[in-house]
Formats: structure tokens, C-alpha cells, sequence
């Protein structure tokens, strides 16, 4: 197992450099849709007509969509995975800081703080 870490290791950076447009790309998707979901594609704004409620509907496959857009500018099919990749990317981090951390992580000034803060010193005297 141990080899396999190393191995792992050494291959992460390599892969990072030659897929870092894609890894943009799918962080950046993740972050639109994120604010996309909350401000645009609304439950509320769902109530109001059907373009609305079938936004909402079929939010998952927005960045899908993007990505295979950024496909056809670019002419080759490989964008159309860090939408994919963007699906999921922003709530696995969310989980992680949820379960590590304590902290509900969100965007856009809806962060909340951890439900049991480390106590803070007292003024001096």
C-alpha cells in the first residue's frame, strides 16, 4: 500500500500539469453552477413558470452542456468530462469540511461558522 502512495505521489503532480485546463474548467463549472442554483435556478422562480421549473429540473446536466460547448469551440471532446467532474466536485468538498471540519461550507457569504467554536482569550487587564 505504501508503494502504491508513492507511486500515487509522484504521478499526482504529472497528471495536474498535463490536465490543468481540464481541472480549471471543472472547478470553474462548479463554482458558476454553484451560484447558478442558489441566485438563478431558484425553488421559488420554479413556482413561477415552466422555463423556470424545468431549469431547476435539469440542473445536473447544465455544466455537462457547457462543457460539451467549450467542446465544440475548442473541436475536440474532452471538456464535456470536467462538466461531469463539476457535478460533484463542490459537494464533495462540501461533505469533506462538513465531516473534518465542522464547517458548512458555501458560497457567497453563506458560509456558517463551525457549530462549536474554539473559545477565543479574554481581554488582558
Amino acid at each position: 500500500m505504501d508503494q502504491l502512495i508513492d507511486v500515487l505521489a509522484e504521478q499526482i503532480p504529472a497528471l495536474v500539469a498535463a490536465h490543468w485546463s481540464f481541472l480549471l474548467v471543472a472547478l470553474g463549472l462548479s463554482i458558476v453552477g454553484e451560484f447558478f442554483k442558489r441566485y438563478v435556478w431558484t425553488r421559488e422562480r420554479a413556482v413561477k413558470g415552466k422555463i423556470w421549473l424545468w431549469g431547476r429540473r435539469t440542473l445536473p446536466f447544465h455544466p455537462v452542456m457547457v462543457g460539451l460547448a467549450i467542446d465544440l469551440v475548442v473541436g475536440e471532446i474532452y471538456y464535456t468530462g470536467s462538466g461531469i467532474l463539476a457535478i460533484w466536485l463542490f459537494d464533495v468538498a462540501r461533505q469533506e469540511a462538513k465531516q473534518k471540519f465542522d464547517i458548512e461550507l458555501s458560497l457567497w457569504r453563506t458560509s456558517k461558522e463551525p457549530s462549536d467554536p474554539p473559545s477565543k482569550p479574554g481581554p488582558k487587564k
